[in-house]
């Protein structure tokens, strides 16, 4: 991925379920560029959202992967101020043999959402987390979409008070 201005990198995951659904987005603009994760995870009748701006730089990626289903999905947005909260981020973007990983971690107060993706593309993959450290619930998305001997691993969990949900 160039890193000339104008350049992103962008995320999308999307896994179709019934008429509510999952979505988080996360944008990390640098300046003029950004950041931005998009994961759509349908669920049955509830949804969350969740939106995550934050400003860095120049130049931002952009990648997209799309897993159809049905026409209902489930969205979660997520929106990190920086005041008491903190944002890392690291991105590494080499060629062939290497990798591009992306973390963020943004604390809020009692619930906090995981979501790991790892793509890897012949050699090459991309891993993205976010991580909202809170109380006893949590979102946990993982993602695995190998290109060579594809597969696709996918494992939610959504504890809400006694009960959770988990799909792999």
């Amino acid at each position: 991925v160039s890193s000339r201005q104008d350049n992103h990198v962008k995320v999308t995951i999307i896994m179709p379920g019934s008429q509510n659904y999952l979505k988080v987005t996360i944008i990390i603009p640098t300046s003029h560029n950004y950041v931005k994760v998009t994961i759509i995870i349908p669920t049955s009748h509830n949804y969350v959202k969740v939106t995550i701006i934050i400003p860095t730089s120049h130049n931002y990626v952009k990648n997209t992967i799309i897993m159809p289903g049905s026409q209902n999905y489930v969205k979660v947005t997520i929106i990190i101020p920086t005041s008491h909260n903190y944002v890392k981020v690291t991105i590494i973007m080499p060629g062939s043999q290497n990798y591009v990983k992306v973390t963020i971690i943004i604390p809020t107060s009692h619930n906090y959402v995981k979501v790991t993706i790892i793509i890897p593309t012949s050699h090459n993959y991309v891993k993205d987390t976010i991580i909202m450290p809170g109380s006893q619930n949590y979102v946990n998305v993982t993602i695995i979409m190998p290109m060579s001997h594809n597969y696709v691993k996918v494992t939610i969990i959504m504890p809400v008070g006694h009960n959770y949900v988990k799909v792999t």
